[in-house]
């Protein structure tokens, strides 16, 4: 009994130390988007968001299309303006905010 209850908490160490999954975007609009945002910040040396994962720059850019649905401005999210600009070229459905 002693035996069995060691061997399942040395299971458990070992799947709670496993790395994170790592997120990626899915959809061809949110492929579009990431790419949209990597190919601005290459070709004007923009560093503002390179920090963010492509998972992180889709979650933004997807919480700018809802904030815009309701009347919050990017601005106001601390969303940076590269990824509000985008958003709403690439994500928003028909080039406008959701709702």
């Amino acid at each position: 009994m002693v035996l069995s209850a060691g061997a399942l908490l040395g299971s458990s160490i070992s799947v709670i130390g496993a790395p994170p999954v790592q997120a990626y975007p899915s959809g061809p609009d949110e492929n579009k988007f990431v790419k949209d945002v990597h190919s601005h910040m290459q070709i004007y040396g923009d560093t503002r968001v390179e920090s963010l994962s492509d998972s992180d720059l889709v979650g933004e850019g997807w919480w700018t299309c809802r904030n815009l649905a309701i009347g919050v401005r990017p601005q106001q999210e601390g969303i940076d303006p590269l990824i509000a600009q985008y958003a709403v070229i690439d994500l928003c459905p028909n080039r406008r905010p959701m709702g």
